[in-house]
C-alpha cells in the first residue's frame, strides 16, 4: 500500500505524499512485529514502538520540508525500522518459550539492517 501510495502519487500533494507512504509503511512494520509479538504470546512495549515511529515519521517531515534529501529520507526509515524490529526481537527474546520459526521471523529482518539502499538513476 504505501509503495502504491508512493508511486500512484496519492494523495498528490509531496509532504503529504511522503507522510502518507512513511505511515502505510511504518504500519505494515507495526504490523509485522505486533504479529510475532501475539504468536509467544508477548505483550507491551507498544510505547516503544510507537515512539520510534513518530521519530521516524518527524524525520521524514523535516527531510522533505527542511533539508530536502530524499536518501536521508530512505536511511530514517531503514534505520527506524531496524530499530523497531531490535526492540521487539528484545522483548521476545525475553519470552520463556520460542520455537525456530518465532526466531527466523525476527531476526532474519534484523540480519539485513542496514539493507542496500538502492536508488534508480536515469543516464544520459
Amino acid at each position: 500500500m504505501g509503495l502504491l501510495s508512493q508511486f500512484l502519487r496519492i494523495p498528490s500533494a509531496g509532504l503529504v505524499n511522503v507522510l502518507a507512504s512513511g505511515a502505510l509503511y511504518t504500519f505494515a512494520v507495526l504490523c509485522l512485529i505486533e504479529g510475532a509479538k501475539a504468536r509467544v504470546k508477548v505483550a507491551g512495549g507498544g510505547t516503544r514502538l510507537f515512539t520510534v515511529a513518530g521519530g521516524i515519521m518527524t524525520f521524514l517531515h523535516y527531510y522533505f520540508h527542511v533539508d530536502r534529501n530524499v536518501v536521508m529520507r530512505i536511511y530514517v526509515q531503514n534505520f527506524g525500522y531496524g530499530l523497531m524490529f531490535v526492540v521487539a526481537a528484545a522483548q521476545i527474546a525475553r519470552a520463556s518459550q520460542r520455537e525456530g520459526t518465532d526466531k527466523l521471523v525476527l531476526w532474519l529482518p534484523n540480519a539485513s539492517t542496514p539493507r542496500c539502499v538502492m536508488i534508480a538513476r536515469g543516464t544520459g
